[in-house]
């Protein structure tokens, strides 16, 4: 894998589906752009980006 080493994610929905497929922990920080709001990071693999993919085809096809 190339790039940054973590991926962040600003909604808590897709972090929680994304934990749950690929049994990853994520972890919650104060966003940069808006104190009241959170963000989401997990270490970057394989099995995320395919996780990701998957879930990214599902919402598309509903």
């Amino acid at each position: 894998m190339q790039g940054n080493k973590y991926q962040t994610i600003f909604n808590k929905n897709l972090a929680c589906a994304l934990s749950y497929v690929t049994g990853q922990r994520f972890y919650t920080f104060d966003s940069f752009e808006d104190a009241n709001k959170k963000v989401y990071s997990f270490e970057r693999t394989d099995e995320l980006d395919r996780a990701m993919t998957q879930i990214q085809q599902l919402k598309k096809s509903n």
